[in-house]
């Protein structure tokens, strides 16, 4: 992410606050930062993307022995309840567990709320 960030220009917060790739910078280093976390523990990842043929989709879903994990990751500081579609949609679509449902943010404080565990962008650690 550090990478890109330089190759775009972005030099410091100001820029990326304001960059048209924040959000796509941001679900990489999201996703980054899980695949660390297996990697530091010697655990191979099963990390995958899911979009269908109309255009809904997941950023990630991790998947484990017990289930997978369904992941929709905003690079807001503040909730909204469109954040909570792709998730809703594939809950309907699969029957998947809702304590599997996260929405991983740019805020600081963990939360559940109805539509999915709600974890803070410094807590990535919290879905292991």
């Amino acid at each position: 992410t550090g990478l890109a960030c330089s190759l775009l220009g972005i030099k410091d917060e100001a820029d990326i606050n304001l960059h048209w790739a924040k959000g796509a910078l941001f679900e990489n280093m999201i996703i980054a930062d899980i695949m660390k976390n297996y990697f530091n523990r010697a655990e191979l990842s099963s990390l995958f993307f899911w979009r269908d043929n109309t255009g809904n989709e997941l950023d990630c879903i991790i998947e484990e022995a017990l289930g997978i994990k369904c992941l929709e990751i905003k690079s807001s500081t503040t909730l909204h309840p469109d954040f909570f579609k792709g998730l809703n949609y594939y809950k309907d679509l699969s029957n998947a567990d809702e304590k599997n449902l996260y929405l991983i943010y740019g805020g600081d404080k963990n939360l559940r709320r109805k539509e999915a565990n709600v974890i803070s962008w410094k807590n990535t650690v919290d879905l292991m």
